[in-house]
């Protein structure tokens, strides 16, 4: 067929193809061709104007524009093309169109590693941007994957913006619906890419529990070695001015709740 075609063309019968086609557009099954066939003549059908329906070409295979299809001619494909392809050379669809292979699906996202392959680019590039590695994109990758959940190399979970259920549903669970009611997709500007640590000295929440179950109030100055140095026993600005000794803590995180 696809001879034919091009035979028909060197002789200058364009125009008879089309024509040739649309002669037996009533003797024309759809079911006879591929869906992504049909879906690619209703985007030219909404192209054109008219309303996305596929009983349109059910009906009349060939249908115009005028009777609520698509003009070949006016087609991005053109005329040569669609004649071809309403004579079931499909061959000369995929071409232009190749079927999308196992081989040529992309993966939710190509740089991950393990089971992080499962997790959308969105999600992969929020939890580079919570942790604090600052290697190449692929040792941090690895680095992620190999502990997720740890404050070095990973990202503690409770001391970010989102808090420690968000990335417990997100990651262990795995419910993406949860990370996209949060950040809907297509809207970066929303996303808040703050430092997960503020400057210091400030006040934060302390724990020596991951989830904060008890938490203080302290005025932190440094972040050493994955540990929070804060003095010790200064709630405010004021009593650390008077002390001099410290004491460490695992965990911090901005202030969430005002402590009695």
């Amino acid at each position: 067929m696809k001879d034919i075609v091009a035979l028909l063309a060197l002789l200058g019968g364009l125009d008879k193809l089309e024509e040739l086609a649309k002669e037996h557009s009533k003797a024309i099954d759809t079911k006879d061709f591929p869906q992504e066939v049909l879906d690619k003549m209703m985007d030219n059908q909404e192209l054109q104007g008219n309303k996305r329906d596929q009983s349109v070409f059910e009906l009349k295979f060939t249908a115009c524009k005028r009777d609520g299809g698509f003009d070949w001619k006016l087609s991005p494909e053109g005329g040569q093309f669609w004649g071809a392809v309403s004579n079931k050379a499909f061959d000369v669809f995929y071409e232009k169109y190749p079927k999308e292979t196992s081989e040529s699906i992309p993966m939710l996202d190509s740089r991950a590693i393990g089971d992080l392959k499962e997790f959308p680019s969105e999600i992969i590039d929020m939890m580079l941007e919570r942790s604090s590695i600052k290697y190449e994109i692929s040792e941090a990758l690895e680095s992620l994957q190999r502990n997720r959940k740890a404050s070095s190399p990973g990202f503690l979970w409770s001391s970010t913006t989102e808090g420690h259920r968000f990335w417990d549903d997100v990651i262990s669970d795995r419910k993406f619906d949860v990370f996209f009611e949060k950040y809907p997709k297509g809207s970066d500007t929303d996303i808040d890419k703050t430092p997960v640590d503020p400057e210091f000295p400030c006040l934060m929440e302390v724990s020596d529990d991951e989830d904060f179950r008890n938490t203080s109030t302290r005025v932190v100055f440094m972040k050493k070695q994955g540990r929070y140095l804060a003095w010790y026993d200064a709630r405010t600005f004021e009593e650390a001015e008077k002390q001099l000794n410290i004491l460490s803590w695992s965990f911090a995180r901005p202030i969430q709740k005002q402590q009695s």
